[in-house]
């Protein structure tokens, strides 16, 4: 093997390292689970390690009386709002699991649980991210970034 060479199976072996971790397991997600109205229980309104939670999280989906393994954290903050969508004056706040990725960072209205909410709802899927501001739910990019740059970076000193 020539200096600065590096060979094709160590190549081979990151890449096949990378893609098995890109596979998603199908094990149920950990998450905070808890609900508070205007702040009332102060551990979930900070997503404080203390907030309720929940190893294997378990949801029920609206109108369905099973239980399923949640495969995303999810965050809401927001204001109640009454029957003709006037805004009531309570804020919420939930951390719960869910099967679906919720998606409204700008404030709008939508329903959670019979709930209408005039918030924001945002989902992650690593364990116990549903705490306070989402510091780890996009962490998967800057290292899918790194990992990149160290590939291109041995690909250039090798031909594959």
């Amino acid at each position: 093997m020539e200096h600065g060479k590096v060979p094709k199976s160590s190549v081979i072996l990151v890449i096949l390292i990378f893609l098995v971790s890109l596979i998603e397991d199908g094990a149920t997600i950990s998450c905070f689970k808890c609900t508070t109205k205007s702040g009332r229980d102060k551990a979930c309104d900070r997503g404080l390690s203390s907030a309720a939670s929940e190893d294997m999280c378990k949801y029920r989906p609206q109108g369905r009386q099973s239980f399923f393994p949640g495969v995303y954290c999810v965050k809401i903050e927001g204001y109640l709002m009454g029957p003709r969508n006037e805004m009531k004056n309570e804020r919420v706040v939930i951390r719960d699991c869910d099967e679906r990725p919720f998606s409204h960072p700008m404030m709008s209205a939508f329903t959670y649980h019979g709930m209408k909410i005039n918030g924001t709802a945002i989902s992650c899927k690593t364990d116990y991210c549903n705490n306070s501001p989402a510091r780890t739910a996009f962490i998967f990019g800057p290292i899918f970034a790194l990992l990149l740059s160290f590939f291109f970076s041995f690909s250039e000193r090798i031909s594959i």
